[in-house]
């Protein structure tokens, strides 16, 4: 039902007939008056001329991070840390120690305990790195993606939707908690379709992984890292060096083709990391190297990008690299995806919206949703007849704006007279009973939906 352009969510008929349905949807709670915690994040320590220029690179931008922040909480890298010798420990040890250093010469208080190592493709199994999965902090979740298991070149569809599956299972813990903080997914790898899935296979069968993050940032503030396309301007199209979107805007995603992409919608954050080594440049968009900054109160995060002379916009304007692709596909991605010319300044705040709770005077009814803006409740006439069911109460309820997927809390007051361990929530569905497993508590009944019928 569409009223004035509005979207109109409804639960058809609901049967009370020792029935009853309630919902306890997790208020988002804004924390205020307190200390923001503080997350700094960059990608690819691989200075051509070694790790002590690449060392160097880093300790200029962290002084102006400094002049905005005199102390962090956290370093997340998003991986590679070896310029030349591939999968080699002994460089890889090397170029982990180098960064780190740069990073405690600024921040004493940084170590390997609230420090995020990803690995890039250019790094063997260091038992520096974190393992993919979860690797939460207290202020903030934090989901790894590893080159050796999200990879670079190649992958396949399998493979990607077991990574989506361990990404779900991880989501679905969080929202069924009440988690109402910040969630980072740190992978070296990018997930959106550009030159590269043609030249080297990089993001080729990302969409699986992309669903499960953008299905759970309907209910949580999901941030997602990346790095690896800083050679030959891969990501021009998008703004090179600097690449920032948040929800709302569209990214092109690749599930196993090389020149038919997916635009979706994006319901979370997307950006690079801030890379530190080198960007080749073959464009108008931006080179320059960065790292970035997430200042978290509550579950509202502030981002920034700082390069060596100070702040630096999120997103640069989007050109198509004229870097001389000899695969045609690649060569031609430029006709299939236009170049993003938007760009954001810094700094952006993200938030998850808070919960709110719609309540109808004339029943009683509540509905407490992220996604909702308003509620409408009809007592109807309860004439038919339904198996096994002695009295019951009939409503249509309606939710304005609520978004498919997102979680909504209902809560009905159980009337006198009906016995609480008897009582049931029914959706009737086409003259069909659904068992919406409704708890009876307090004198309520409550139950939990992700979607209400139209």
């Amino acid at each position: 039902m569409s009223v004035r352009k509005r979207t109109v969510s409804r639960i058809g008929a609901l049967l009370l007939a020792l029935v009853m349905m309630l919902s306890l949807l997790p208020t988002s709670v804004l924390a205020t008056g307190s200390e923001p915690t503080v997350v700094i994040a960059g990608s690819d320590f691989q200075n051509k001329s070694g790790d002590e220029a690449g060392a160097a690179t880093v300790t200029s931008i962290l002084t102006q991070i400094q002049k905005d922040y005199t102390s962090v909480d956290g370093f997340l890298f998003a991986g590679d840390y070896d310029q030349d010798n591939h999968n080699s420990n002994i460089e890889v040890t090397k170029g982990i120690t180098a960064l780190m250093q740069a990073v405690q010469d600024k921040y004493s208080n940084i170590n390997y305990d609230n420090t995020i190592l990803v690995q890039g493709n250019h790094d063997n199994a260091h038992n520096a790195i974190d393992a993919t999965g979860a690797n939460d902090a207290d202020e903030y979740g934090v989901y790894v993606l590893n080159e050796d298991d999200y990879t670079a070149y190649g992958g396949s569809l399998s493979n990607s939707r077991t990574l989506a599956a361990g990404l779900t299972a991880y989501f679905n813990e969080k929202i069924a908690a009440g988690y109402n903080k910040p969630v980072f997914v740190v992978s070296h790898v990018p997930l959106h379709a550009g030159p590269r899935v043609a030249h080297d296979g990089t993001a080729k069968y990302a969409e699986p992984i992309f669903d499960a993050i953008n299905d759970a940032a309907k209910d949580l503030n999901i941030i997602f890292l990346f790095g690896h396309n800083h050679s030959k301007d891969h990501d021009a199209f998008l703004g090179g060096s600097a690449i920032y979107l948040e929800k709302g805007d569209t990214l092109y995603v690749a599930n196993g083709s090389t020149t038919t992409f997916v635009e979706k919608t994006l319901n979370f954050t997307y950006m690079n990391a801030g890379y530190v080594g080198y960007y080749e440049d073959y464009s108008d968009a931006d080179s320059a190297l960065t790292m970035t900054t997430f200042e978290i109160v509550g579950n509202e995060v502030t981002i920034r990008r700082y390069d060596a002379n100070g702040s630096h916009v999120l997103k640069h304007a989007g050109a198509h690299t004229t870097y001389p692709y000899s695969n045609n596909d690649a060569a031609n991605f430029k006709n299939i995806v236009s170049a993003n010319t938007a760009t954001y300044d810094s700094p952006q705040t993200v938030a998850m919206a808070p919960a709110q709770t719609f309540t109808d005077d004339g029943t009683g009814i509540s509905v407490t949703t992220k996604t909702g803006t308003g509620l409408t409740v009809s007592k109807l006439s309860n004439t038919a007849t339904y198996p096994n069911i002695e009295k019951y109460e009939l409503y249509d309820i309606s939710v304005t704006g609520f978004t498919a997927g997102s979680k909504a809390t209902v809560s009905i007051p159980v009337p006198n007279g009906y016995d609480a361990a008897l009582t049931r929530v029914y959706y009737v569905n086409n003259g069909a009973l659904v068992n919406m497993s409704a708890t009876v508590s307090g004198g309520m009944a409550t139950f939990v939906t992700d979607h209400f019928s139209q």
